[in-house]
């Protein structure tokens, strides 16, 4: 039986999907993505940043998410090793 939970666990998963959708929104409806660049980053930082630094996060975010798969997470592989050894008949 497939375990809907364990892949909500993943940090890979989380961040393609960051990714996948700043960078979606960034090339589907850049106006949309522009005005929420203005309202939720500060100026000061703006300032400080690129005016491609939305697709370099993006970018950056799906990139480490390919990384992420490479990180062993405890509580994740715990708990698929607990769901195969009850799968196997072992308590």
């Amino acid at each position: 039986m497939f375990d809907f939970k364990t892949p909500l666990r993943h940090w890979s998963l989380w961040l393609s999907g960051a990714g996948t959708a700043a960078l979606g929104l960034a090339l589907l409806l850049p106006e949309t993505a522009l005005q929420l660049w203005n309202l939720w980053v500060p100026a000061e930082l703006k300032a400080l940043l690129p005016p491609e630094a939305g697709l370099n996060i993006s970018f950056g975010l799906l990139v480490a998410s390919i990384a992420a798969k490479f990180v062993r997470q405890k509580a994740v592989a715990d708990a698929v090793h607990a769901r195969l050894l009850k799968g196997c008949g072992h308590d």
